[in-house]
């Protein structure tokens, strides 16, 4: 974790919907949105349709690093259903959640 300039170590917000500390390079653990009735996978950082398409920073308001996915109520992130600003749209996104492809065997 990072220190400031006094020796005390940055706090960062906690994302309300993973739990995760939004410190950089942290991105979120959940992967898909329920819009409606369908699944969508989120949309990364860098990702074509991101905001900032194939940048290779963090992201400027919750810290995700490039290829991780945007916290919950991030300003910079695209809803993946009509790919506006996701925490303004209309989708009303109902549930995000962590979506695991299980391997059978």
């Amino acid at each position: 974790m990072k220190k400031t300039s006094k020796g005390k170590k940055a706090t960062y917000a906690i994302c309300e919907a993973c739990g995760k500390e939004m410190a950089p390079g942290n991105g979120c653990g959940l992967t898909h949105a329920r819009i409606g009735s369908e699944e969508y996978e989120r949309i990364k950082v860098g990702d074509d349709l991101d905001f900032e398409p194939g940048t290779y920073d963090f992201c400027h308001d919750c810290n995700a690093g490039p290829g991780q996915y945007h916290h919950y109520n991030c300003d910079a992130e695209r809803c993946p259903c009509c790919n506006e600003q996701f925490f303004g749209c209309d989708c009303k996104a109902f549930e995000l959640y962590c979506y695991r492809k299980k391997t059978l065997k």
